[in-house]
């Protein structure tokens, strides 16, 4: 009985006060990133300028995201209120689908990467090359491994180990990807420059329209991948600080009291997107400005 009381592991529990905040700030991100995926999805679905390779890829990121804020976010509230410690069943189901969102988001933006790549390495081939049926068929086969993993993570442990694994490296492609992406589109700016001052062209001083389309997204996708760095690199690093930490010691403790938090802020990343696609995405604003005109011009009617 003695062994057992030494070995017990005894994991912090968050305070009233913390629960509290971490409600409300779940519920308010919940509720931001719905409507902000939302607005997403029924532009991308509506109007036709925006069904283009890479708004299709945002669109499907704008699904993931929107599990997180319908689905995954309030059902942490009520895991962290201790709504579902009578439930089995509510407990897998939660797992399984924040396992299955935090896949899908990871996934769609390693897609994303390689499409933006692609795209500025490859500017005239680029679109016979990636048709709009290849794209399809990859956010299927991305959405289908998300699943496959996110399932088997939450019923085996060594498929969560796996998936854990598999997080960091895609991760670490995805900044490879960006970083070369942005040096590519930097290089052949550049390039287009020079020819234009050696023709004396100082009228025409523009890049092209294909690469400047390439250039602004390459920057906006650069951004949606900061700020998801931002917010989901703690929850990867965290659970490998705690396993080299001795159990139960203070900073133990602390680490385990801190991930309430560095849960909510990885789940909060799925509400960001929607708001940088209107900052940097003029065919966005457009979309949105000409819905909102439709309805108010049905309401006045």
């Amino acid at each position: 009985m003695s062994n057992m009381t030494r070995h017990q592991v005894l994991y912090p529990v968050p305070s009233n006060i913390d629960v509290s905040l971490l409600t409300l700030f779940n519920c308010a991100n919940a509720l931001t990133g719905f409507i902000g995926n939302t607005v997403v999805c029924v532009l991308v679905f509506r109007y036709h300028f925006l069904r283009l390779r890479a708004e299709i890829l945002l669109g499907s990121l704008a699904v993931a995201d929107m599990v997180v804020c319908v689905l995954a976010q309030p059902m942490y509230v009520a895991h962290i209120h201790n709504l579902m410690k009578y439930s089995y069943y509510l407990q897998i189901c939660r797992k399984a689908i924040t396992w299955c969102a935090t896949l899908a988001s990871v996934n769609n933006i390693f897609l994303i990467s390689i499409d933006r790549f692609l795209a500025v390495t490859f500017l005239q081939r680029y679109r016979t090359v990636m048709t709009l049926q290849s794209l399809r068929t990859a956010v299927g086969a991305t959405w289908s491994l998300s699943l496959i993993m996110g399932i088997s993570a939450v019923f085996s442990r060594k498929a969560k180990i796996i998936s854990q694994y598999f997080v960091i490296i895609v991760l670490t492609a995805v900044f490879c990807l960006c970083t070369r992406t942005l040096m590519v589109v930097h290089v052949k700016a550049r390039s287009i420059m020079r020819h234009l001052r050696e023709a004396d062209l100082r009228s025409s001083y523009h890049l092209s329209p294909i690469l400047n389309r390439e250039r602004t997204l390459a920057k906006t996708v650069g951004i949606i991948i900061a700020a998801f760095y931002i917010s989901f690199l703690p929850l990867v690093i965290l659970p490998f600080f705690t396993a080299i930490l001795r159990k139960n010691s203070a900073a133990w403790n602390a680490a385990w009291q801190a991930f309430p938090w560095v849960n909510t802020l990885a789940l909060c990343g799925s509400s960001i997107n929607p708001y940088i696609y209107y900052w940097r995405s003029a065919r966005f604003r457009m979309a949105l400005k000409t819905i909102r005109l439709a309805y108010l011009k049905s309401v006045t009617i």
